[in-house]
This record gives C-alpha cells, sequence and structure tokens, in this order.
C-alpha cells in the first residue's frame, strides 16, 4: 500500500518549468506593431536605392524583414528570378 501511495502522489517529481509561449505572453513578449506610413516606405526605398540589406534596413527603420522585402517588391527594387 505504502507503494501505490507515493506513486500516486508524485512526491519525487519535480515541477515543469512554464514553456516559452507562455513565459514571453506573460512578459509581453512580442514588440509593439508598427504602422508602416507613407514616411517609412519613403525611408525604406531611399536606403535600399542606396545599398542597405535587408536587415539593416529592418533594424534603422524599426519593421520586420518580411515586411521590407515586401515594400521592396511592391517598390520593383527586386530583381525578377532567373
Amino acid at each position: 500500500m505504502a507503494v501505490r501511495k507515493a506513486a500516486a502522489g508524485k512526491p519525487g517529481r519535480k515541477a515543469k518549468a512554464p514553456k516559452a509561449a507562455a513565459v514571453k505572453a506573460a512578459k509581453g513578449g512580442r514588440k509593439a506593431r508598427v504602422k508602416i506610413t507613407p514616411e517609412i516606405i519613403a525611408q525604406v526605398k531611399a536606403l535600399a536605392e542606396a545599398g542597405k540589406t535587408g536587415n539593416e534596413i529592418a533594424g534603422t527603420t524599426g519593421i520586420s524583414l518580411p515586411s521590407v522585402q515586401n515594400l521592396k517588391k511592391k517598390l520593383g527594387l527586386v530583381g525578377k528570378k532567373k
């Protein structure tokens, strides 16, 4: 009987750490969404024409890399694939 009680209560197990997503949500882990204004579009265009990389543009403007890529495509600054 003593063995069953110990196994049922599982006293030897440690509590699991919370998942990363739960911790992020609790801290407000996502950064605020940036509204893409005409000023940001002009800034992306100028930086792209100056030869900056997508990561550099994203860091400077505060928008994500995929948003930079989408804007460059919209502005016709991306060459077509062969």
